[in-house]
């Protein structure tokens, strides 16, 4: 097999190469081949003969169509495509790079009937960095190159097999749009990534491009140690590649490997200082441990490089968002989607933040067109149900909350789809209860019934009227007290919630849950003494009330009153067998009287019962450090690392880093 190739381009000014063709050439150049142009080519009437010539011997060809010189393509094109297409067995795989300023009547008019093309756009107005970005950034360029390559590296049957159907793998002919793009490459990621990952390992040689194609792949599928594989194995063949320093970096952030993510990504902008997209994965790597002020500056900078780059913007505005700083953060989130419409997240933070500032109906919009874009955001459907809830149109609320529950199933995520059919009933409740109350606006009950609901929903202010007005009818209601008192406490507001537990209390002194919470705010004030005798009046009342059990166990631990604190926890978890936080304490707390094989079982419960909890994913960890289990020890150490990470709580992390660093 032959190892040239023809590259086919409307020249520019004085015959010197384009930006494009400069980007190819060097590309082929560096993947060891040979590359012809119709520079060579002698002028004349033999000038058919002369193309032919040239393109006789070589591996496929390549066709870039700038915007200035575009009409000089047809000519020197068809004779290609009439040679190419007169071959036979040997016909030439024929790649189309067009500028993206193009229109698509123009490309249909010379390149729709080309059997077997495969193209990319390419923004000819950038740097040849940019340019190169949109290639490699490109699914159907790079397969479009891997399959010629396939070819032409001496592979034989074997390699094209491997290589089948990758051609028409490619993004449509005319799919000019880059949402389309992006819609149909996810259609068939999954799928076509597996096959391709396929085809590549069966090219023969070693090329450092086809190790960072796959690496991508991989990590699009979610296979992250095989991504990091592959990008590895791209840095051996050539070190000063940022793009693959870049997907590590990607990958390693990922994995919880903060500190090498940020060198990898420091390594690619010192290969490639203007490299927006590793400005704005290192500000998201740095915002991930809690270095806000240099994760801004890398955004701003990402920004500064490429103003269009929308998710720089996207990411500042999280950024912002979680500072406070909503306004400004609204503003960012509004310049990436001006930049990419179709970015959902972006709209799905922009209806949170409206939202936030009581724009109901400004945020059900930005949900509605978060929805239409990405049709599975469950999350979004929800919202849009809250919210219409909130404005009284609970059918419309029930419609799409049903619409979150079917995706959350289809999903596996089946505790959300509980909690998604349990707010059904919600709004059905809210529904019955409104209409109850304008039948009869002096229901006391229907008014508590309604506070309660409220509380639930965390709709305070509506709440905290509605329990007011029962008991303006009914001083008396002791519910009504209890549920302010929680509302209270939530609020932060520990006199008022106090003053509501006692008056409850008052009218009913058997209250076994306004016992309960006033014992935990006690606790939260710092005042044990009085939390554990009304915690103790809670049981005294209700001895099957698992919470007040944990609550008194934990506060029985906190003082060293190991024996009274084992009971306590173990009739909570005799009662709430699936409560996560008994199963914890008591687990630390055998780990404490040196009954370690029990307390894994309860640490591994744990994890088990509450997903996230990474203080149980530490503990077992180090319990199994300290019982020689080194191995398992890393393992739950690092899954208690990435949820830190996830949680922002960087102390936490470093600690658990440390442990792991010792581990080896």
């Amino acid at each position: 097999m032959t190892r040239k190739v023809f590259i086919i381009t409307g020249y520019g000014e004085g015959g010197r190469p384009t930006k494009e063709e400069g980007v190819i050439t060097s590309f082929l150049e560096r993947s060891g081949f040979e590359v012809i142009t119709g520079r060579k080519s002698r002028s004349g009437r033999d000038l058919n003969k002369e193309i032919i010539r040239l393109i006789k011997d070589c591996a496929f060809i390549v066709v870039i169509v700038n915007n200035n010189q575009k009409w000089n393509i047809p000519y020197e094109f068809g004779i290609t495509r009439g040679f190419a297409d007169s071959t036979g067995d040997e016909a030439k795989e024929i790649i189309l790079i067009v500028e993206k300023s193009i229109g698509y009547p123009w490309i249909e008019r010379y390149f729709s009937d080309v059997k077997g093309s495969m193209w990319s756009t390419v923004d000819a107005s950038g740097s040849e960095g940019d340019i190169w970005n949109d290639l490699m950034n490109d699914q159907a360029f790079m397969e479009a190159i891997i399959y010629c390559v396939s070819l032409s590296l001496g592979g034989g049957p074997d390699a094209e097999r491997a290589a089948e159907g990758l051609v028409r793998s490619n993004v449509p002919l005319g799919m000019t749009d880059p949402d389309e793009q992006r819609k149909w490459k996810k259609e068939i990621a999954a799928d076509e990534a597996a096959r391709i990952i396929t085809a590549l390992e069966r090219v023969p040689g070693e090329m450092e491009t086809k190790h960072y194609y796959a690496g991508n792949l991989h990590w699009e599928m979610g296979n992250l140690p095989e991504a990091e594989a592959e990008f590895r194995t791209a840095l051996r063949m050539n070190p000063n590649y940022p793009d693959a320093r870049q997907g590590l970096g990607v990958v390693l952030k990922e994995m919880g490997r903060i500190a090498e993510a940020e060198a990898e990504m420091r390594e690619a902008l010192r290969l490639r200082p203007n490299f927006a997209e590793a400005h704005t994965v290192l500000g998201a790597t740095l915002r991930s441990i809690g270095r806000y002020t240099e994760a801004e500056a890398e955004y701003r900078e990402a920004i500064r490089l490429k103003p269009e780059l929308a998710k720089a913007h996207y990411n500042l505005g999280i950024l912002l968002d979680a500072q406070g700083k909503t306004d400004a953060a609204l503003e960012e989130y509004r310049e990436a989607v001006k930049h990419d419409p179709n970015l959902a997240q972006a709209h799905y933070n922009i209806g949170c933040v409206l939202s936030g500032k009581g724009q109901l109906e400004e945020a059900i919009a930005e949900w509605m067109e978060t929805v239409r874009l990405k049709p599975d955001y469950a999350e979004a459907h929800g919202n849009i149900a809250i919210t219409c809830q909130k404005l009284g149109r609970y059918d419309e609320a029930i419609r799409e909350m049903e619409k979150a529950v079917e995706i959350f199933e289809i999903q596996g995520r089946l505790r959300d789809a509980e909690m998604a059919r349990q707010f059904i009933k919600d709004i059905e409740s809210e529904k019955k209860l409104r209409e109850a109350l304008n039948e009869n606006p002096d229901d006391p009950l229907a008014h508590y019934h309604l506070g309660a609901l409220l509380v639930q929903l965390e709709r305070a202010d509506e709440a905290n009227a509605e329990l007011r007005e029962a008991l303006r009818i009914n001083p008396n209601l002791a519910p009504a007290h209890h549920k302010l008192g929680e509302l209270f406490m939530a609020l932060e507001r520990p006199s008022d919630a106090e003053r509501e537990l006692r008056e409850a209390i008052g009218i009913n002194p058997d209250f076994a849950d306004a016992h309960y919470r006033l014992g935990e705010l006690f606790l939260k004030l710092g005042r044990p003494q009085e939390a554990e005798t009304r915690l103790r009046e809670a049981l005294r009342v209700n001895p099957e009330h698992a919470p007040a059990r944990y609550r008194l166990g934990c506060l029985l631990a906190d003082q060293a009153r190991n024996d009274e604190a084992e009971t306590e926890l173990r009739e909570a978890i005799r009662l709430s067998p699936d409560m996560a936080e008994a199963c914890y304490r008591l687990g630390i707390l055998l780990v404490k009287t040196g009954r370690t094989q029990e307390a894994e079982t309860l640490l591994r419960k744990a994890t088990v019962l509450r997903k996230g909890f990474a203080e149980a994913h530490r503990d077992l960890g180090i319990l199994l450090r300290d019982t020689g289990q080194a191995e398992a020890a890393k393992a739950e150490l690092k899954k208690a690392s990435v949820l830190f990470v996830q949680q922002g709580r960087r102390k936490d992390e470093e600690g658990v880093n440390a442990i792991l660093k010792e581990l080896g």
